[in-house]
């Protein structure tokens, strides 16, 4: 049990020091200051700072995840429309909620804009399965014979969508000020977002059915 609040404290030190300083700057001796642990904990928990970024990383993902499920509140057979709507719901929570701790978004947006070799593990544990689960509700709404290049491009578009505004957050609240990010305004971009996109896919739907009927 200490083991593991030891770890907790690390990891959470350690998204506070890389989210402000990156992998690069950050140090394992700032890190272990803020846990209040010693340097060696970092290799006996993690196996040394690299392997302690790629966890954190995971672990800063799986907990927005859990926080705020893709799925949450979605019945058996459920809609492709519903499920689009909890998707972007899910999404504009982690990154623009207020419910994690305050670097977990810095982190990811530093990770996303430059990139570490640690960002693999956390791709190909979490952030695929989760973009798999996206891209099937897209291929869903496209109907059969959507190519797969249509489906990602779809799926990556509702993507971008959704991380526009944490990115652009500052410009957009000078530009709109009457814009809010609380649950109230987090609800208006998911209803926003989802009528764009489906009205998106509707479009590609509609082009691929006047390319058949041309055959």
């Amino acid at each position: 049990m200490e083991q593991d609040e030891t770890k907790l404290r690390l990891l959470n030190a350690a998204g506070e020091v890389f989210s402000e300083k990156g992998f690069l700057c950050g140090t394992i001796r700032e890190i272990c200051a803020l846990a209040h642990t010693n340097v060696a904990s970092v290799n006996y928990h993690f196996g040394g700072k690299k392997e302690l970024y790629e966890a954190l990383l995971e672990h800063c993902h799986r907990e927005g995840l859990r926080r705020h499920p893709p799925d949450a509140g979605l019945k058996d057979g459920a809609q492709a429309e519903q499920a689009l709507g909890a998707f972007i719901r899910s999404f504009l929570n982690r990154t623009l909620g207020h419910d994690g701790p305050a670097w977990s978004t810095r982190l990811m947006a530093r990770e996303m804009a430059d990139p570490s070799p640690g960002v693999a593990r956390m791709v190909a544990s979490s952030v695929r399965p989760n973009f798999d689960r996206l891209s099937a509700i897209v291929a869903a709404l496209m109907g059969g014979g959507a190519s797969d290049t249509d489906i990602r491009n779809c799926a990556l578009s509702v993507v971008g969508q959704c991380q526009h505004y944490y990115r652009a957050k500052g410009a957009i609240g000078c530009m709109f000020p009457d814009m809010t990010w609380d649950a109230a305004g987090i609800e208006f971009l998911t209803n926003h977002i989802l009528r764009f996109s489906l009205a998106a896919i509707r479009g590609y739907r509609q082009e691929g059915k006047h390319s058949n009927e041309a055959c």
